[in-house]
């Protein structure tokens, strides 16, 4: 299933690409596809292991790198995760939230880099 990415994250990126250009934005993009879902996965493994710092650090990183790619929803849900690991309040719902909008994060993240992958390197 493909989303298109939401107006926001469209107009950041756009923006982005603006500024430091295409290639760079798309690269920034494909980096985040091939780190998140193992964030998530440490993530996990933190709460399942009960190593709250390994939690909050992840969620911390994840929460950055979902801002740099104009995804707001996850780095609300993983900001979220990471204020409540520090207020010991973490639990399964509130990675169950995170996990969630990476799901639907990677969908839109996804559709945007194949959208613009050949602009990047054919200039258009």
């Amino acid at each position: 299933m493909r989303r298109a990415p939401s107006p926001s994250m469209r107009f950041f990126l756009d923006r982005l690409s603006q500024e430091i250009s295409l290639d760079g934005v798309t690269e920034m993009v494909r980096i985040f596809l091939e780190d998140a879902p193992a964030r998530m996965a440490a993530i996990r493994r933190g709460l399942a292991n009960g190593a709250h710092q390994t939690v909050r650090r992840e969620a911390h990183a994840l929460a950055g790198a979902a801002s740099n790619v104009g995804l707001s929803r996850l780095r609300e849900a993983a900001g979220a995760l990471q204020v409540a690991v520090e207020r010991s309040a973490v639990d399964d719902a509130a990675v169950e939230t995170v996990a969630a909008a990476l799901r639907d994060s990677l969908l839109l993240a996804t559709a945007w880099a194949d959208a613009h992958e050949g602009m990047a390197t054919t200039g258009g």
